[in-house]
């Protein structure tokens, strides 16, 4: 696994709010790939995000999921 970059540290999303996020290859080499998980309090749940956008899109595509984990 290669190393990454934090843009920022966790914050909080209150109820009723929204959070706008994006991901895409910046002509490096090696594309870019992570994982994502918000917190839920209220519900005591998480909501995870993976995704995968390669660099090289020869014989691989975009791709991402999102899950709700009790």
């Amino acid at each position: 696994m290669s190393e990454g970059n934090i843009h920022s540290a966790p914050c909080t999303i209150n109820s009723n709010e929204g959070l706008v996020w994006g991901a895409a290859a910046a002509g490096r080499s090696n594309g870019t790939s992570g994982v994502l998980v918000y917190k839920i309090k209220e519900q005591k749940k998480s909501l995870d995000y993976l995704w995968n956008v390669p660099y090289e899109r020869k014989n691989s595509l975009n791709s991402w999921s999102c899950e709700f984990m009790l």
